[in-house]
C-alpha cells in the first residue's frame, strides 16, 4: 500500500544534519578547544552565557570530562567543550 504524508525537511536522512540540541555556557569563561581534551589548544574562551549547538551528538570521555563539539553563536566557532560547563537550553 502506497500510503502519503508529510514530514519536515530537516528529519529527512538523505545526508540532512539530524536536530540539534541547544546548550548555554553555564559556568564560564569556558574554553572551546581544537580536540575533546584538556591538552587540546584553545580557539576561544566562551563567556558564562555564550550560547551554541551541539554539531555532533557523540560525547567523548577524556580527562574526566565529557566533552562535546559546539558552534558558538556569537562567532560560529566550532570547538570541543566539557559538557559539565553548559546547560541545555529549549529551541525556540
Amino acid at each position: 500500500a502506497n500510503i502519503g504524508g508529510w514530514v519536515a525537511f530537516r528529519y529527512l536522512s538523505d545526508g540532512a544534519e539530524p536536530p540539534q540540541d541547544r546548550v548555554r555556557v553555564s559556568d564560564g569563561p569556558l574554553n572551546v578547544r581544537a580536540e575533546p581534551s584538556l591538552s587540546g589548544e584553545i580557539y576561544i574562551t566562551a563567556p558564562t552565557g555564550a550560547y551554541g549547538t551541539i554539531v555532533d551528538p557523540n560525547i567523548v570521555e577524556s580527562d574526566g570530562y565529557s566533552w562535546v563539539c559546539v558552534q558558538f553563536d556569537h562567532n560560529s566557532v566550532v570547538g570541543w567543550v566539557a559538557l559539565a560547563f553548559l546547560e541545555y537550553v529549549d529551541a525556540a
